[in-house]
């Protein structure tokens, strides 16, 4: 049994690591990727955004184009991962959860746990160490932990 589970995370990447202690050496366990969330916004959409009229004046301007799809797709990548800490928490696997992810992605992660897995949850790090080069990123989080 890993002490510590750590979850690197992103809207399209989470990769999780376990730690025997604060101590030891990070090893990656697992990694989930969600296709769909690395799409451009050009693919997500199915035609241009409308056009509207300034409410002064005839100039007119494309209306800013919000892709629901993509929060909803981020949404369900975290309640995926926090699945998977959920099960790994019923089974046993692990005493601490420590997230690092981006301030967005990671309250998205935070508001998937289970109160269970919450409870488990000590460490919070709000930065986004999933593009990082292994090397910095254990070194990254061996100083988080």
């Amino acid at each position: 049994m890993a002490a510590i589970r750590i979850v690197v995370a992103d809207r399209s990447e989470a990769i999780f690591f376990d730690a025997k202690s604060r101590r030891s050496k990070p090893v990656e366990v697992a990694r989930l990727v969600d296709a769909e969330a690395r799409e451009h916004e050009r693919e997500l959409r199915t035609d241009r955004p409308g056009r509207t009229f300034e409410s002064v004046g005839s100039a007119r301007h494309a209306m800013e184009f919000h892709s629901a799809r993509r929060a909803i797709a981020e949404q369900r990548f975290a309640r995926r991962i926090a699945r998977r800490l959920d099960t790994g928490a019923r089974r046993g696997e692990f005493g601490r959860v420590v997230l690092v992810a981006g301030p967005r992605f990671l309250g998205a992660l935070r508001r998937a746990l289970s109160p269970t897995t919450r409870a488990l949850l000590t460490t919070e790090e709000r930065k986004n160490l999933v593009s990082l080069p292994d090397d910095e990123r254990l070194a990254a989080l061996r100083r988080i932990i």
